[in-house]
Parts: structure tokens; sequence; C-alpha cells
């Protein structure tokens, strides 16, 4: 992948990655807000409606591996008393995203595009 297409992509998805990145910043304050995950990815899917929804997916995934990274770092006790290993991690992440970002954006990509195919008919 070229750095064209890099920025071409970016500059597609900005408004997506922002809104999607914004909930994983109040994972510091409660985990529990990562729940805000679903319809923010409903409404992106929805009104954006992304080319390609894996990229974006991944970027949630590598964001979420970042600020579990600095929490990890900032209480480093809590990490290894919960017996978390970095496997294990990885998986929870990667199904947990896919829950909380994959379905929903590809559901509201989906409702957007039945809507619009019915406007048209």
């Amino acid at each position: 992948m070229s750095a064209n297409h890099v920025v071409e992509w970016l500059s597609e998805n900005f408004w997506a990655i922002i809104a999607l990145t914004m909930p994983l910043a109040f994972v510091f304050v409660a985990g529990e807000l990562l729940l805000l995950l679903v319809p923010v990815a409903l409404v992106v899917g929805y009104l954006l409606r992304p080319r390609t929804i894996w990229p974006l997916w991944l970027w949630t995934v590598a964001v979420i591996w970042i600020v579990n990274v600095f929490v990890a770092i900032a209480d480093s006790r809590s990490w290894s008393d919960s017996g978390e290993t970095v496997a294990s991690f990885v998986f929870e992440s990667l199904v947990l995203m896919a829950v909380l970002v994959l379905l929903p954006l590809w559901l509201g990509r989906l409702i957007a595009r039945a809507i619009n195919r019915n406007r048209s008919a």
C-alpha cells in the first residue's frame, strides 16, 4: 500500500476515525463507557457509509491496544494480578471490537443502503 492510498483512506474516513476513537478515550474513566462504541458505530455506518469497514475496525483494535498499554504502564500491579496474558488480551480485544464496532458499522451501512434502495425504487 502506497503512501497515497493511506492519505486517501485517512481523508475519506477522517470523521469516522474521530467518532470511533472518542469513546475509547473514556476507557480511562470507566470501562463500561466502552459500550458507547455500539451506538457510535451504528451512526457512523448509517451516516458516513464507509466503503470498507475492516480498516476502521482494525483502527479501533489498535487504539484499544494502545490505551491498554498505557493503563498497564500506569497500574502494572492490576495487570499482573488479573491473570491476563498478552495472548488472551489480544483475542479478547479482537472479539470485543468485532462485536462493538465491526458488526454495528456493517449493520448501519446495511440499513442506509436498504433505505436508499427503497427510496430510489
